[in-house]
């Protein structure tokens, strides 16, 4: 419909692809706390839905230092560690006029954009701190804590070339090659497991839990001949969230002032259109 090369997949083709892959059932989705945890439920993955030019970005922080250095040879001055503490207001108090940074300078602008991910809420309140309007936002984000495991992948899979990313709903994970033999796995937010909302980024906890072990168990299920470490591996991060998991790119009623929060981690894609 929208001109997004597609190709169904049966099971044949599953196994033929990917023969490391169980296709056993097992929704719904459990912790392996509850003793019903890796028991089938008597059918089968009947099938998948394959994008062939899908992809990833392997390296997050050097995807963001390229995109910086291209955005610098056009013009674009970057103020490193530098957080923002107040935004600037015209006379009236309805209109932007920049933004007052910690080690005290002052960056002039008729226009400031709200792309600040997991602080953008708390970016959105210093907006309309002392202004004269009231902000018209019905609907605000949160950061939202998340994991992700790095463990070797299954034995003799060579899964590095073959592997696409999966969403694997039947089980509430997503998986994806990383070169050096690693997969990574992440989770798809099954009703079973608690989100966890921070108030603050500043309150985000970066030691792995037992949600590393919960995806990585699940992720057992699907590929039997997965090797689960006895020591966790990974990373832990914040999203940006709304409470549909759409973002919000949007004007406000404080004159200058746009936002683009609640990016929820899918956003990074979209940027070439949204610039």
């Amino acid at each position: 419909i929208v001109g997004i090369p597609a190709e169904r997949l049966d099971a044949a083709d599953l196994r033929r692809r990917m023969p490391y892959m169980n296709l056993n059932s097992y929704r719904p989705v459990r912790r392996i706390t509850d003793d019903r945890f890796g028991e089938a439920n008597g059918h089968e993955i009947s099938g998948g839905i394959w994008y062939p030019n899908g992809g990833y970005v392997d390296d997050p922080q050097l995807a963001a230092r390229n995109l910086a250095e291209a955005a610098m040879r056009h013009g674009a001055d970057f103020r490193w560690k530098s957080p923002i503490i107040g935004i600037l207001k015209d006379a009236s108090g309805a209109r932007v006029q920049g933004v007052s940074l910690e080690d005290g300078s002052v960056v002039h602008a008729g226009i400031v954009v709200n792309a600040a991910g997991p602080h953008s809420s708390a970016v959105q309140k210093l907006a309309f701190d002392g202004s004269a309007v009231i902000d018209d936002s019905s609907i605000d984000s949160q950061p939202m804590r998340v994991e992700v495991a790095y463990i070797p992948e299954p034995p003799e899979a060579s899964i590095e070339e073959p592997l696409p990313v999966i969403g694997d709903i039947d089980v509430g994970c997503y998986y994806r090659s990383q070169k050096g033999g690693i997969l990574l796995i992440g989770s798809l937010g099954p009703e079973c497991d608690e989100l966890h909302f921070l108030t603050t980024p500043e309150d985000m906890n970066e030691a792995l839990t037992d949600q590393w072990t919960n995806q990585v168990c699940r992720a057992a299920l699907r590929m039997p001949s997965l090797r689960v470490p006895n020591s966790a591996t990974g990373v832990s991060g914040l999203y940006d969230t709304t409470p549909d998991w759409t973002p919000i790119y949007d004007r406000t009623s404080l004159g200058g002032f746009y936002t683009m929060k609640g990016t929820s981690g899918n956003q990074f894609k979209n940027a070439p259109v949204l610039g």
